[in-house]
């Protein structure tokens, strides 16, 4: 089968009359045009049943035709029965014994009545004995406008059950299944101007390779030109542009420029094509395709080219748009007027491209659309400068009402509505909306009769303006048939039309436009588009008129605020909700009385949100409070609202195993690891039981966030203590002691399996909630799901949604991925956002760990005293809500901004501080951290012993934790340490272990670091060949990766091993471009250090002045960062270029202030160097 779709003027029926009047050799052609099914089937109640009849009997009649003269007849009679109920009888034979009589029937007889099921099961037979007449036929099925089938289906989008129809769409590609094995040589192409039948197959897993789906296209201008060359026009080429552009491609309207230039338009020329004394006329014509507006072209070289009488036949077929001839030289002369014998009147337009006869319509034509709505627009401008007794629309319009009123004879016309509708008379407005409400209220909803009648009114032009109650009423029913197809999107717009006519009509109207707004919420709702459903459900609730329906719009809007974030005014709005609840009826919304028979006054009311009831709601509402509190930060009103959530969800295992989610989510955020495991088992249970997968995926993301949590964990009772004395430092104590704990871990072989199996369980954990998410196809959901994956479109879908809690997750996945690739600017960009969106919904538990993220990035970039003053308000912050995970890891934050400003004592004390808390939660992970930032302070102030202490128990526990990355970061930190003590050998040991982890791991961001400090170690010990293989080997991968901040270290560190070497050309080069990264980083520190280097490069080539400018802007950076060490090398070369100069004084200066500035910062060994040059000078 050939599925043709495409947009309307793409040529599809083209295609198909083309495949009847010129099929492949040997093959018969049979036309079915559905559009002839859908004028007959508009009065019943619900056209289904018969479409689909009235759609078999034409296939089988056009199958007839095919079949040999000498049978013809015969099948033609079997085609024409298929659907005919025939009488039955039954013959009941009883037989008497020996001698006896039969006094009495024991046997009663009747008849079941027949399931819709059965009756198109032997409609279909019959048609398959029809088709056995051509099996050994070449047949070509063609099936034209197939969107029209979709009108017959089950608006409720089910499967066929009892009480409802099969629709037309999908079950005729099953019919289509089960002939085609039948008829060997049967082919089928179908054309529509949508993909509703592909997406049907597709949904009912039919054999992928059966159909072969093509989209046409619009033509190019290549296409065009062929087609004008065909037509006879000899400047083809030279037309081709410009017609191809008026057009838009769509052949429809290329076909009809070509009528007006070979002067076929209408019959009134002969149909040639230009002659040499006409071609400046037709080239004229097509450049005004361009350069006029269409109105102007086609009033020009259309209407003014025609005879009166065509033109009058065009503006009445472009009135009607589907008509026979009796209704278009009626409505085109009037009613007293005939037609003179003899006079083809009709063929003068007959050959027109813009017309088409429907097949097997008895003499119905169409109109194309787009030309229709050429003529329309063009008649309705030239009215606008006429005066009212002179205008041609009201008058065609004028002529069709009657003509139609007349063919009906006082019965309701749909076509009599429509043109009554065009002139601004409400005369069949009641009819109309009677006729409506029966539709929809039809069971199941007449759909079709639905959208006829609607389509009568909103084809209207003006309608809003001149009876907006009639358009109102349209746009809900549209709406609402729309809603049931689950066409969310169309449903929203015409909801939203539908409301906003109704609110210009206030306060009359109230109770309809809070209906409208319902709906419009709903439909909102179901697109995740949070932030609309809140504002309609908030208009709703302006309009409410009734108070048993108050409990559920209160509950519904809650959800759509807190859905955007709004976490105070969801907070106020659930409590409101819940009182709702308590004091008013929870069960199914009634409406109030039926108003008028109006569409919107006899509905019931939309069910919205999750349509909840009773209990059900209840729990829900105690659910949402215990999400808006926990993300408030909220933490005991957060536990209580989910344990009365648990208990109100008895029996309700959705609510039930949300309930245990949120429970579990706060037991994991105070590290209460065993409940959290308890209460996630207990949540997948229900969830399992549950047929909503939305409480599985909520669930598997729990359990790999709890699996991730256990890799780090360890029972706090089971932590061994041990006492460990440190070095004294200035400002520590009045004697220099310390009277501190320091804990660390028992690491077995046990402990990190098990980390192991706990991050691979995580990882499959998510691969599986993805794969649900996928399935469900539910934008929101997914979009949660993605953070890891692809945080861009989770942020987009988000946006699209409105939910601003959701985008903040999003942004924090998005910074995370740009400080990995180092570009500082970008992430420092993302969190500032998410902060924004924190503080403007009052997402306090995610503000302080963002404000940590932002002190981070603005570290990187040199903006130390703002990124200072973030980690102490989140500090703050941490301590308010009670987050004691949060407070150690701002704790150690603050220490080391302390160390690097040289306050040992004081990074000692946080970084205790910060493994106490770490200790009493079971945060191995957070204990390493805090055990890695008492080794840094311990090396800063040359306690090797110490460093190389701290470095090893960090080691063991990050190793415990199976964390691949913080392992092979804490080798470096051992190999910087074992340097010192053990010497470089060792120290290179530690690095290969670190750079086969990486590998390993594929982590090649840590790769390229391993590489770099091998790379400074060889540098260190005079191997600068093998430093610069390392490096080069580390820069090259950087850059494969597109990590920005390791190519401008590995440039930095390559341009000081060519220092080293004596290459200065390269350090200059490497250097340079260093200092160019890290300025586009706007790293502060990373440009101070470039800028130091060159300094040297310039100071070795003799340069003074611009070594001079380089030290001096570097030594300003490192000032306004608080950086002491850095200063103090940036006075160490400043001092070098006085020397060099001869200025004695300025050397003995600024060697003063270094020395001083190395014994503040505990670097005794350089401060030694100070001096002795100070002696020398």
């Amino acid at each position: 089968m050939l599925l043709l779709h495409g947009v309307s003027g793409t040529g599809k029926s083209t295609v198909l009359d083309r495949l009847q009047s010129r099929p492949p050799a040997r093959w018969r052609p049979v036309l079915v045009d559905a559009a002839a099914l859908v004028p007959g089937m508009v009065v019943p109640d619900e056209g289904g049943e018969e479409a689909a009849l009235a759609l078999l009997r034409l296939m089988a009649r056009g199958m007839a035709d095919q079949t040999s003269w000498w049978r013809r007849r015969w099948v033609r009679q079997r085609a024409d029965a298929i659907g005919v109920v025939r009488p039955w009888s039954v013959q009941l034979w009883q037989w008497a014994g020996m001698g006896g009589t039969i006094t009495e029937s024991p046997v009663t007889v009747s008849g079941a009545h027949v399931t819709q099921s059965e009756r198109r099961t032997e409609w279909v037979r019959e048609l398959q004995v029809v088709a056995r007449a051509i099996r050994r036929r070449r047949v070509l099925l063609l099936v034209d406008t197939c969107e029209q089938l979709v009108f017959f289906d089950d608006v409720h989008g089910e499967q066929p059950r009892s009480g409802r129809p099969f629709g037309v769409g999908g079950w005729f590609l099953g019919v289509l299944e089960e002939l085609i094995p039948r008829v060997p040589e049967l082919r089928v192409v179908m054309a529509g101007s949508t993909r509703s039948l592909v997406d049907q197959a597709g949904r009912s897993g039919r054999a992928a390779g059966r159909y072969v789906v093509h989209e046409l296209s619009p033509w190019t201008e290549s296409d065009t030109c062929t087609y004008l060359t065909r037509r006879g026009l000899t400047r083809a080429a030279q037309l081709a542009g410009p017609v191809a552009g008026a057009g838009a491609g769509m052949p429809a309207v290329i076909s009809w420029i070509a009528d007006v230039l070979t002067r076929t338009l209408g019959g009134d020329h002969a149909g040639t094509a230009e002659d040499g004394a006409e071609e400046e006329d037709v080239l004229s014509v097509a450049h005004e395709l361009t350069s006029a507006t269409r109105q102007t072209w086609l009033r020009e070289h259309v209407l003014r080219r025609v005879s009166e009488r065509v033109r009058r036949l065009l503006q009445a077929a472009a009135v009607l748009g589907t008509f026979t001839e009796q209704a278009l030289f009626t409505v085109a002369f009037g009613p007293d007027s005939l037609p003179d014998p003899g006079d083809d009147w009709f063929s003068r337009i007959a050959g027109m491209s813009c017309l088409r006869q429907l097949p097997d319509a008895n003499g119905v034509w169409r109109m194309h659309a787009t030309i229709r709505a050429w003529l329309l627009e063009t008649l309705t401008e030239d009215d606008t400068r006429r005066t009212p007794a002179q205008k041609t629309l009201p008058g065609l319009h004028e002529a069709a009402a009657l003509y139609y009123e007349a063919l009906v004879d006082g019965d309701f016309s749909p076509q009599a509505a429509h043109h009554r509708f065009a002139l601004g008379q409400d005369t069949h407005a009641a009819s109309w909306t009677s006729h409506l409400g029966r539709a929809l209220t039809a069971d199941p909803v007449d759909a079709l009769h639905a959208q006829a009648l609607t389509d009568a009114a909103l084809t209207a032009p003006w309608l809003e303006h001149t009876l907006p109650q009639v358009a109102a009423e349209a746009h809900f029913a549209r709406a609402y048939v729309a809603h049931l197809r689950d066409d969310d999107t169309v449903a929203q717009h015409h909801a939203e039309q539908a409301l906003a006519l109704f609110e210009k009509a206030q306060p009359q109207l109230s109770e309809r436009a809070c209906t409208a707004a319902r709906l419009a919420g709903q439909s909102a709702w179901r697109r995740r588009r949070f932030a609309e459903a809140a504002a309609h459900w908030t208009s709703a609730l302006a309009h409410q008129p009734e108070a048993d329906t108050e409990a559920e719009l209160r509950c519904a809007l809650a959800g759509a605020v807190l859905h955007t974030g709004d976490l105070a005014r969801a907070q106020e709005l659930l409590e409101r909700a819940l009182q709702a609840v308590d004091h008013a009826s929870v069960g199914t919304p009634t409406s109030a009385a039926p108003e008028a028979g109006t569409p919107s006054g006899i509905l019931p009311p939309i069910a919205l949100a999750d349509h909840l009831a009773g209990r059900e709601r209840r729990a829900h509402i105690l659910l949402e409070i215990a999400v808006c509190a926990f993300r408030r930060a909220e933490g005991d009103q957060a536990q209580e609202y989910a344990a009365r959530a648990l208990e109100q969800a008895t029996g309700d295992p959705h609510h039930t195993a949300l309930a245990n989610d949120i429970a579990a989510r706060i037991a994991l955020h105070s590290w209460n690891v065993p409940r959290a495991d308890r209460l996630v088992e207990e949540g997948l249970a229900a969830a399992r039981a549950c047929s909503d997968p939305r409480c599985m995926i909520q669930l598997l993301l729990t359990q790999a966030d709890l699996a991730e949590r256990h890799a780090v964990w360890t029972s706090p009772d089971k932590l061994v203590d041990r006492p460990a004395s440190v070095s004294p430092a200035p400002g520590v104590g009045v004697d220099g002691s310390r009277s501190v704990v320091v804990v660390t871990s028992s690491t077995s072989v046990t402990q990190r399996v098990e980390a192991m199996r706990r991050r691979a369980l995580a990882k499959d954990l998510r691969g599986e909630a993805h794969a649900l998410a996928l399935r469900l196809q539910d934008d929101h959901v997914l979009a949660v799901v993605l953070y890891e994956q692809d945080a861009a479109e989770a942020l987009r879908l988000h946006r699209l949604s409105g939910d601003r809690t959701g985008q903040v997750g999003a942004l924090l996945a998005l910074e995370k991925s740009a400080r990995g690739r180092g570009d500082f600017n970008e992430a420092l960009a993302h969190a500032t956002e998410a902060l924004a969106l924190c503080r403007a919904t009052g997402y306090r538990s995610r503000e302080a760990s963002i404000m940590q993220r932002l002190s981070a990035n603005l570290s990187r970039i040199g903006e130390v005293e703002q990124a200072e003053q973030y980690y102490a308000d989140a500090l703050d912050l941490f301590r308010t809500t009670a987050d004691r995970h949060g407070e150690a890891s701002a704790l150690r934050g603050t220490g080391v901004h302390q160390r690097l400003r040289g306050n040992l004592g004081a990074s000692d004390q946080f970084a205790l501080q910060g493994l106490a808390l770490s200790r009493s939660l079971g945060d191995r992970g957070g204990m390493a951290e805090s055990l890695h930032d008492l080794g840094e302070a311990a090396y800063a102030r040359g306690d090797i012993d110490d460093a190389h202490r701290y470095a090893l128990e960090a080691f063991h526990l990050y190793r415990s934790t199976a964390s691949e990355d913080e392992e092979a970061h804490a080798l470096q930190d051992l190999s910087r340490v074992a340097y010192d003590r053990d010497g470089p050998e060792q120290a290179r040991r530690h690095l290969i272990d670190a750079l086969k982890i990486a590998r390993a791991a594929g982590d090649r961001h840590r790769e390229t670091h391993v590489l770099y400090r091998l790379g400074i170690i060889a540098t260190r010990t005079g191997r600068p060949d093998e430093a610069r293989r390392h490096l080069t080997r580390g820069l090259a991968l950087s850059r494969e990766i597109g990590e920005r901040d390791g190519i401008a270290e590995g440039l930095y560190r390559l341009g000081i091993v060519a220092l080293v070497r004596g290459d200065l050309a390269y350090a200059q080069r490497c250097l340079t471009e260093a200092l160019a990264l890290f300025g586009e980083l706007a790293d502060r520190r990373g440009e101070a250090g470039s800028r130091r280097m060159l300094a040297e490069v310039a100071l070795r080539r003799g340069d003074l002045p611009l070594a001079e400018r380089y030290v001096t802007r570097a030594l300003t950076a490192y000032r306004d960062m608080g950086d002491r060490r850095g200063e103090a090398d940036s006075l160490h070369c400043l001092a070098h270029v006085a020397i060099e100069r001869r200025d004695t004084k300025a050397a003995r200066r600024h060697l003063t202030r270094a020395a001083e500035l190395y014994e503040a910062v505990q670097q005794h060994d350089s401060a030694q160097k100070c001096r002795r040059m100070l002696r020398e000078l």
